[in-house]
């Protein structure tokens, strides 16, 4: 976005501030997909993506002024693989689940503050959705999701794992 780019310091206290890139280039993305659905049901698709030039948010410290500010660069190309299936299922007339996992493999090859950064983790996502309908008129729905470790922008950090629970009902 243009805050990205725009070279002029935007301050957030008096030791930090944001500063755009006005180097940055484009991330380039090719994608090869394939996907199959099953009886009219059951989605599998498989996935490869080669990114090259990935943007980053990065901080970065002047020891001089004793300042640390926030940018973004170009660090890495990125390689991921994945497959992933959804399903609808109803379980009974009153009870619908949607199903979807997710198992890919996330890796950043290229340098950081000279350093070479070389780092893979695969991932594994799932996701329900459950409809229930209570009466005419009156629905409940219970969906989670659940994430192992994974990496973190332009592969500079590891991100713990994640899940969340949400329910509600509708009249």
């Amino acid at each position: 976005n243009y805050r990205n780019l725009n070279p002029f310091q935007f301050f957030l206290d008096p030791y930090t501030f944001q500063q755009g890139n006005p180097n940055l280039k484009p991330e380039i993305n090719n994608n090869v997909e394939l996907s199959h659905i099953w009886n009219g049901k059951i989605t599998t698709t498989l996935n490869y993506s080669l990114t090259s030039d990935v943007i980053a948010s990065l901080l970065k410290q002047n020891t001089a002024d004793k300042t640390t500010y926030k940018t973004t660069d170009n660090l890495n190309t990125l390689d991921n693989i994945g497959i992933s299936v959804s399903a609808p299922i109803s379980i009974k007339k009153w009870w619908i689940t949607n199903v979807y996992a997710n198992l890919l493999n996330n890796h950043y090859k290229g340098t950081y503050q000279n350093d070479p950064l070389n780092v893979s983790v695969t991932t594994f996502l799932f996701n329900m959705t459950n409809t229930f309908t209570i009466k005419k008129g009156l629905t409940a729905e219970l969906s989670g999701f659940y994430r192992t470790k994974g990496i973190g922008d332009g592969g500079l950090f590891i991100v713990n794992p994640i899940y969340t629970v949400n329910a509600g009902v509708s009249k």
